[in-house]
């Protein structure tokens, strides 16, 4: 069998010997990576300056430390009010997978897929159809701001048409085992309960029984000025 060096040396890497090859080789790997983040970086429409370097971990110690640090293969819940990062964490997070495991990420958000959908009630619509397949597909999709718009209604906590759309998306990112990061504006996790039940936050944690291993839950709290981790 021919070694690395005698297959490659002088054809396609202009090096002499298996350590030059190899390290050229994970140089070209690198370059890759990063050239897929920066075109996913395009594709969610961020700005340059949303890294996890540049997180302000002052403004939530428990979020920097996750994003820096955390499983990029658990399904992630981001819990606070606003202007506390919780977009730029998420978004940060995702750039971080699609750098290291060369992940193809969508974002998703609430306030801009609504008005979608509803058009799509009353006229067909090619452009929603395909946002829905992307969100699905996607190994990565950022989802901010859920439960703006009513998802459920009532004490059983009935899915509304808005919540069935959107609770298809996360149960089909659920049986494909995509990871989901998803953000929601609502101060605390126990109001976040109460607006959309514990069965679709299951959902979109991709948790199953008592198995809280794929997804986790990181709640802010602004009296005590940093967040805990569930």
């Amino acid at each position: 069998m021919h070694s690395i060096a005698e297959t490659l040396s002088g054809i396609t890497l202009g090096v002499t010997n298996d350590a030059e090859i190899e390290s050229r080789l994970e140089e070209i790997k690198r370059e890759e990576r990063e050239q897929h983040a920066m075109e996913q970086r395009k594709a969610i429409n961020v700005p340059a300056w949303w890294t996890v370097e540049k997180f302000d971990e002052s403004r939530w110690p428990a979020l920097k430390s996750w994003i820096a640090t955390g499983d990029m293969k658990s399904n992630l819940l981001i819990v606070g009010p606003t202007n506390v990062g919780k977009s730029h964490a998420a978004c940060a997070l995702a750039l971080r997978a699609a750098t290291e495991e060369k992940a193809t990420i969508y974002r998703l958000r609430e306030h801009a897929f609504y008005p979608l959908w509803d058009q799509a009630r009353y006229h067909d619509s090619g452009l929603f159809r395909d946002v829905v397949e992307k969100a699905k597909r996607a190994d990565v999709l950022v989802y901010d701001d859920l439960g703006k718009v009513e998802i459920t209604k009532g004490t059983e906590y009935a899915l509304t048409p808005f919540g069935c759309v959107l609770f298809d998306i996360f149960d089909e990112r659920a049986e494909r085992r995509r990871v989901n990061y998803v953000t929601t504006r609502y101060p605390a996790f126990d109001l976040l309960k109460k607006a959309v039940g514990e069965d679709f936050i299951r959902r979109v944690l991709q948790r199953e029984g008592e198995d809280a291993s794929r997804g986790r839950i990181i709640a802010y709290r602004s009296a005590q000025k940093h967040a805990e981790a569930e």
